[in-house]
């Protein structure tokens, strides 16, 4: 008997095994009419356990997810859990150097291999039956495999890689989906404004380990709170009116003759920078939307948790 499986495993396809309850079923034949309307009802932002069910098992798996970048594994057996949903994976750079991400299994029985957030291992050894994994996700080693399952092709059963991984700009997004469009896609025009924010530079480096909150309500009621820029020019009011006023204080004590040279100078140099960088960057007209001006590169923060990154310089739009 030969026990073997898929070479380079990767994830199954996307499976449906949850049917819509008539109630559910209903709500969504509403949310079309809705959609036409330009509303979103707020049961979409609720905790309802049906519905996160079906986000888990129909969502999540179907889109691409940030999962790091990769000056968080710098170095050879450096590794780092992330999450697509639920699902816990190894963001791994392995022994060959290469930038994998493999799903936190064991091949045998599916006990979880790693434990700890980040660290550095040359192998990881499944807790429960001792089945040893090396650092590219090849099965290395099981206990009297001689004995207990003669005819165990090791080389078969290495831990399952997510099957698409992506790189883009240095970070990297994953989706479990292997028909899902590609991540050039997926990002559509938003690719522009990483271009214009990570393109600049090519030493962004990630500090610090990721900053995660629970609070007891759906996920995206977290999501469209840093999404929307909208309610800042109310709720944070005092956190803007406090960043302008510092602004508007740099530029008098640089300004030497008159506030205008003083942004002349600046933005000068800022285009010079750019270009030196990373060359001709798209303007947003050639995407359809308004064209933007920038002044004032110069560095000042280097910090990144979570699904964040702040690059090393502060630009200002005019």
């Amino acid at each position: 008997m030969n026990l073997s499986a898929t070479k380079n495993p990767s994830a199954p396809p996307v499976m449906r095994t949850r049917l819509l309850s008539p109630e559910m079923r209903a709500r969504f034949e509403r949310l079309d009419v809705d959609l036409k309307e330009g509303l979103v009802p707020a049961w979409v932002f609720g905790s309802d356990p049906e519905l996160y069910a079906l986000e888990r098992e129909r969502l999540f798996p179907r889109v691409w997810t940030f999962v790091g970048h990769e000056s968080e594994i710098p170095s050879p057996g450096d590794h780092v859990l992330r999450y697509v949903g639920e699902d816990s994976f190894l963001f791994i750079r392995g022994g060959d150097g290469v930038i994998r991400l493999l799903f936190n299994a064991c091949r045998h029985r599916g006990a979880q291999i790693c434990a700890v957030e980040r660290g550095n291992s040359k192998g990881f050894q499944c807790p429960y039956h001792g089945w040893t994994y090396s650092s590219t996700g090849e099965l290395v080693a099981a206990p009297t495999q001689d004995e207990a399952m003669g005819g165990l092709d090791r080389s078969q059963w290495g831990l399952i890689a997510a099957p698409r991984l992506e790189r883009y700009h240095g970070f990297y997004f994953a989706c479990l989906d292997a028909k899902a469009p590609s991540l050039e896609a997926y990002l559509g025009h938003a690719a522009y404004y990483l271009d214009i924010f990570f393109g600049l530079f090519d030493d962004l480096e990630v500090v610090g380990v990721p900053q995660r909150y629970m609070w007891p309500t759906s996920w995206k009621a977290g999501f469209d709170g840093f999404g929307d820029d909208y309610h800042l020019i109310t709720l944070h009011r005092s956190c803007s009116k406090s960043a302008r006023s510092r602004f508007l204080m740099q530029r008098t004590s640089l300004a030497t003759t008159s506030s205008r040279a003083v942004d002349t100078t600046s933005r000068s140099r800022s285009r010079q920078a750019m270009r030196r960088r990373c060359g001709a960057i798209p303007r947003r007209s050639q995407t359809g939307t308004r064209s933007t001006n920038w002044i004032r590169c110069r560095p000042t923060l280097r910090v990144v948790h979570g699904c964040w990154l702040a690059p090393s310089f502060q630009t200002f739009p005019i």
